[in-house]
């Protein structure tokens, strides 16, 4: 990767940064806690530890930790992992400054919550556990410690490429070089759990649980395709293999009854359409085709013959032992499209228009192959 592209890539991202600080309400244990609370002495070496004891009430620092998670989750919804942050492409940079800063008052909120009721929170943790009372008064935090430890914040920042050789350059290099993976690979999860949480369920019979195909799901249940359209078209830029596997998002959503239950051809279109986004070699080497080759020639070769083995990975001993689902996309895919036009609403893209043969889609089986030829006219 050149000095230029590096700058190039860098020129599309901030960098976003968490400042943030929990408290998390743990003590290292002490023998003499132990002798003092149960009478039971214990002699601690190099070969183990006590481990922790919670002094704090939990309830409390499970609001701090469940704030900063949603912060991480505001940059990684348009973002992906960089240089210890989330590089966020420039045109969702506005969004998520709002809406981090927006958390960070709800943390603030949580924490000026903590210290106006410390003592009393101190005091109803002890008395719910009277046989540790003792060790959780004397050995707890003061309300200065807990102020300074609590701390919510965020920097945006934009990184240069700086000078083009030496081991820090070639660091920048290397990680900029990773940016497509972590993309792809953060799409590639959040598509198998989509797999998984919402294309399957699962039933327990006896002593084995068995994982089968859902008969139906709603327009809700595909949200996670939506959102990693939305991640590809942001990071555009990094790659011209993105744009087609927008496009075949975009269509394989349009073609998604606007009510009703999504079963049938539909149901399983949406199984392709996952199965293809988890496993990022295959994203790629279909976008790679696409660019050069006719849209529905590619789609239709991966596709109308694949089948893929889509049952959750380490699940318990399965009395159906496979969930095998044919694939089939059906895209009709125009060319030229620009990146404006791959924003409109994709329920009815404007510029790519999609044509259903009302009739062909009538007579489509309940699962198995559709002909390209058939379901668009």
């Amino acid at each position: 990767m050149s000095q230029q592209i590096v700058q190039q890539t860098l020129d599309e991202v901030l960098l976003f940064v968490l400042e943030v600080k929990l408290f998390h309400g743990n003590r290292k244990v002490n023998p003499t806690d132990l002798a003092a609370a149960i009478g039971v002495e214990v002699i601690q070496d190099d070969v183990f530890t006590l481990g922790v004891k919670r002094v704090f009430d939990k309830e409390f620092v499970n609001k701090l930790s469940r704030v900063k998670s949603a912060m991480d989750r505001a940059c990684l919804n348009a973002g992906t992992p960089f240089l210890g942050g989330y590089a966020v492409p420039d045109k969702k940079a506005d969004a998520v400054s709002q809406e981090l800063e927006s958390l960070v008052l709800k943390g603030n909120s949580v924490k000026s919550e903590i210290l106006t009721n410390f003592t009393k929170i101190c005091d109803d943790y002890a008395a719910q556990h009277p046989q540790w009372e003792s060790v959780i008064k004397g050995n707890g935090f003061s309300e200065s410690y807990v102020r300074d430890r609590i701390q919510f914040g965020w920097r945006a920042i934009r990184v240069s490429a700086g000078r083009s050789d030496g081991l820090i350059a070639d660091g920048l290099k290397e990680e900029v070089s990773g940016l497509l993976g972590s993309l792809l690979g953060g799409i590639a999860k959040a598509a198998e759990r989509f797999i998984h949480e919402s294309l399957h369920q699962k039933s327990v019979s006896g002593v084995n649980t068995v994982v089968q195909k859902r008969s139906e799901v709603t327009r809700k249940a595909f949200r996670p395709l939506v959102a990693a359209r939305e991640k590809l078209l942001g990071f555009y830029f990094l790659d011209h293999r993105l744009k087609p596997l927008c496009e075949m998002i975009d269509h394989v959503l349009a073609t998604m009854p606007d009510d009703g239950p999504i079963d049938g051809v539909n149901l399983t279109n949406l199984f392709g359409l996952a199965s293809i986004l988890s496993n990022s070699k295959l994203a790629l080497e279909i976008g790679e085709k696409a660019t050069t080759q006719d849209h529905n020639l590619v789609f239709e070769q991966f596709f109308t013959s694949a089948q893929q083995t889509l049952v959750p990975s380490g699940s318990p001993q399965l009395l159906n032992q496979q969930v095998q689902v044919v694939q089939q996309l059906p895209i009709g895919l125009g060319s030229g499209a620009s990146l404006e036009q791959l924003v409109q609403p994709i329920a009815k893209p404007a510029a790519i228009p999609v044509v259903p043969n009302v009739n062909a889609m009538s007579a489509m089986p309940a699962a198995g192959v559709v002909n390209f030829s058939n379901l668009f006219g």
